[in-house]
């Protein structure tokens, strides 16, 4: 899993650190958005919480992951008015 934070803010720049996690996680919550854009692309956003074999909690932007036993997820279609 790729995970991007922020780490920094100084003089109204934020600084992001990123992380790999190369090991089986346990997916504990999931929660953002999936955003249709103009050009036909879909913008994911979304935060995760995830637990490492020794019980440790990480968690951030997720920016890449692959599920290996799959995920129930909820999602709720909100069109626009």
């Amino acid at each position: 899993m790729k995970l991007r934070n922020l780490c920094s803010y100084e003089e109204g720049t934020p600084g992001f650190e990123r992380q790999v996690v190369d090991e089986i996680l346990e997916l504990v919550s999931a929660e953002g958005y999936i955003q249709p854009l103009p050009d036909g692309e879909l913008r994911v956003h979304i935060h995760v919480a995830a637990a490492l074999p020794t019980g440790q909690m990480i968690g951030g932007h997720c920016e890449d992951a692959t599920f290996l036993t799959g995920a129930f997820m909820y999602l709720q279609v909100i069109e626009e008015i």
